[in-house]
C-alpha cells in the first residue's frame, strides 16, 4: 500500500494550511484566516474517518496525524499571544507557555522511556483529545470575535477551561506512564531526580498469554511470543480486543501449507479485489525468525518494506525454509492445527486467493492457562476421582498416587485432554479383566496436540494385590510399554501382583463393570462394541 494514503494527503493539507493562517493572521485578514482555521480543523475529523473506512491507517499517518495537530495547536496559541496585531482577544501568555510547556514534557517522557526500556506505547487518552477538542473551540471562538472586533467574556471562560483540561490531562498522563513503566523505566527517573524512588521495587513477570481464535472451521490456539516480538505481539493483541479481526476471513490458503488473514478489509465481500492491501503500516520492523517452523504465526510485510507490519499474518502449515530469516515470527500454534488444515483446504481462484469465506468469528486473548496435574503433589492427586461415561453405565475410580504416581499424573492428562473419548472396551476375559484404551478402538485420530501427551511409561510395579476392581496399565512383554491402554480387574489375578502398574479402583459403578464381563464375545472379543464416551476428571467436594 502507498504510504501517501488519501487520508495522509488530507493531513499534509492540514500543515500546508498553518503557515497560511499565521500570515492571514499577521497581516489582518481575520476572516480568511478564520476560515483557514476552520478547514484545518474539519481535515483533522475527515483523514482519520477515510483511513478507518478504507482499512489505510499506517505508520506514516500514525506519526503525521498528531503532530499536524500539535503544530495547528502551538502556531494558533502563538500567533493569538503575540502582541502588536491589535486583536481585541488575545490568548494570555501563561496559557500558551503551559501548553507547549506540556507537550515538551510528554515528548521527552516518552524519549525517555523508550530509550531506557525499549519501545513503550502511548496511546492518546480521552483527556488528551477532550484537552486537544477544547484548545481548538478556544482558538475558533477567539478567532470568530477578533473577526467581529470586540472583546468577548466566552473567550476568557475558555480560556480557564483550556487551563483546567491541560492539567487534568497532564495528570493523567502521568498516572498512565507510571502504570505502564517497569522497575528499569522508573529506576532511570529515580536517578535523573525526575521522581521519588519507593521503597521496593519488584521485578514482575508478564504471564505468559495466547489467542483462541474462532473460525468457521474450528478453533486454534496461538501461544504469543512477545519476547521475540514485542511490537507485533502489542499490536495483534489491541485489534484483537478491540474486536478487529471478527469477520474478517482467511483471504488467501495454500493447501496443507499456509493460511493468510487479518485484514480489515475482508470484513466487506463488495471489497475482495482489495484484499490482502488493508490494515498494514502500523508495526516497525521486528526481528525476523530464524526458522519458519511448522505452526509459525508471522507478520505479513509488503515486499521491500521491513515497516509494513500490520493487522495481517500468515500461519505456515509445514516447514518452510525457503522463507527462513525472513519474517518476523510472534507466536506458535499450540492446539487446533485440525482447523488450520481445514482452512487450508478453502477454494481458490487461480492466484491462490479465496474463493469462499473461510472466516474468523472471534479472536480471544487469553492468559495461558496452567498445565493441570503436572506440579501436583501425591496429596493432590489423590483428592481426584476419574468418571467412565460406558455404554453400559458410569464407573467411578480412585487413585493410588502413593504407589503409583506418575502413572496416575499421565492417566489425569490423557483423561483430561480427551484422548480417551470414543474408545471401546475391546477386550472382556470373564474372571479376569476387561481392558480399554486402545488408540486403535477411537473412530477419529487423535489432535496433534493429544498425539504429544501420549507416550511409553516407565513401571511402577508396587504391593497393591490385583483383586477384584483393581485398575492397571496394560503393556506388552516391555515392561516400559504401557501407554494409553488399562484393564479392571473382575476378580482375583495374583499373576499380575508386582509385574503390572496397578494405580486405582472402582469405588462406584462395579454394576456397570460387570455388565460388560458379561457381554457376549468372542473368544476375549465383545461382540457388539462397547464404548467407552467419555473420562470426565472431577474433584470431590
Amino acid at each position: 500500500m502507498n504510504a501517501l494514503t488519501p487520508a495522509n494527503q488530507i493531513t499534509l493539507l492540514r500543515m500546508l494550511l498553518i503557515p497560511a493562517f499565521v500570515i492571514l493572521v499577521i497581516y489582518g485578514y481575520l476572516g480568511w484566516a478564520l476560515i483557514a482555521f476552520i478547514v484545518a480543523g474539519l481535515t483533522d475529523a475527515l483523514d482519520g474517518l477515510i483511513a478507518r473506512r478504507l482499512g489505510q491507517k499506517s505508520s506514516l499517518g500514525a506519526w503525521l496525524d498528531p503532530m499536524a495537530d500539535k503544530l495547528l495547536a502551538i502556531a494558533t496559541f502563538v500567533v493569538l499571544t503575540a502582541p502588536g496585531l491589535g486583536l481585541a482577544n488575545r490568548i494570555p501568555i501563561w496559557l500558551t507557555v503551559l501548553i507547549i510547556s506540556r507537550d515538551i514534557v510528554i515528548v521527552l517522557t516518552v524519549a525517555i522511556v523508550n530509550l531506557a526500556v525499549g519501545r513503550r506505547t502511548f496511546r492518546p487518552s480521552i483527556f488528551g483529545k477532550l484537552a486537544t477538542a477544547i484548545y481548538m473551540v478556544t482558538a475558533t471562538v477567539a478567532m470568530f470575535f477578533n473577526y467581529l472586533g470586540y472583546h468577548s467574556v466566552l473567550v476568557d471562560v475558555l480560556v480557564y477551561a483550556s487551563l483546567a483540561i491541560t492539567v487534568i490531562s497532564s495528570l493523567h498522563y502521568i498516572k498512565h506512564a507510571a502504570r505502564i513503566m517497569d522497575a528499569p523505566a522508573m529506576a532511570l527517573f529515580v536517578s535523573l531526580g525526575l521522581l521519588a524512588g519507593p521503597p521496593v521495587l519488584h521485578a514482575q513477570t508478564a504471564p505468559a498469554r495466547q489467542a483462541v481464535v474462532e473460525t468457521s472451521a474450528g478453533t486454534f490456539v496461538i501461544d504469543l511470543a512477545p519476547e521475540a516480538a514485542p511490537n507485533q505481539v502489542a499490536y495483534f493483541t489491541k485489534v484483537a480486543q478491540e474486536g478487529g479481526y471478527d469477520g474478517t476471513t482467511f483471504h488467501r490458503v495454500v493447501k496443507n501449507g499456509m493460511v493468510q488473514g487479518g485484514d480489515p478489509l475482508s470484513k466487506d465481500p463488495t471489497k475482495q479485489s482489495l484484499y490482502g492491501t488493508g490494515g498494514q503500516n502500523a508495526v516497525k520492523a521486528e526481528a525476523r525468525a530464524a526458522k519458519m517452523t511448522r505452526g509459525s504465526v508471522a507478520a505479513v510485510l509488503v515486499p521491500g518494506r521491513p515497516d509494513s507490519a500490520g493487522n495481517q499474518f500468515f500461519i505456515v502449515l509445514a516447514d518452510q525454509p525457503a522463507l527462513d530469516g525472513q519474517y518476523t515470527v510472534f507466536g506458535h500454534v499450540s492446539d487446533g492445527m485440525e482447523a488450520l488444515m481445514k482452512l487450508s483446504e478453502t477454494p481458490v481462484d487461480a492466484n491462490g486467493v479465496a474463493t469462499a469465506r473461510a472466516e474468523i468469528t472471534r479472536v480471544t486473548i487469553r492468559d495461558t492457562p496452567p498445565e493441570l496435574f503436572v506440579h501436583d503433589t501425591a496429596e493432590q492427586l489423590r483428592g481426584y476421582r476419574a468418571v467412565l461415561d460406558t455404554s453400559a453405565g458410569p464407573i467411578t475410580i480412585e487413585f493410588f498416587p502413593d504407589k503409583a504416581p506418575e502413572t496416575v499424573r499421565q492417566f489425569l492428562r490423557l483423561a483430561d485432554a480427551g484422548v480417551y473419548n470414543g474408545m471401546a472396551f475391546h477386550r472382556v476375559a470373564p474372571g479376569f479383566v476387561i481392558q480399554t484404551g486402545a488408540l486403535s478402538s477411537r473412530p477419529a485420530p487423535l489432535t496433534e496436540k493429544q498425539q504429544k501427551l501420549v507416550h511409553n511409561l516407565q513401571p511402577e510395579f508396587n504391593d497393591t494385590k490385583h483383586v477384584k476392581g483393581i485398575v492397571s496399565m496394560a503393556r506388552g512383554d516391555d515392561p516400559g510399554s504401557a501407554s494409553t491402554s488399562f484393564f479392571i480387574c473382575t476378580g482375583t489375578s495374583p499373576a499380575l501382583d508386582g509385574v503390572y502398574t496397578a494405580f486405582g479402583r472402582v469405588v462406584d459403578g462395579m454394576t456397570a463393570v460387570e455388565t460388560i464381563e458379561a457381554a457376549p464375545r468372542t473368544g476375549e472379543t465383545p461382540d457388539t462394541r462397547i464404548d467407552l464416551r467419555t473420562v470426565r476428571v472431577i474433584t470431590p467436594r
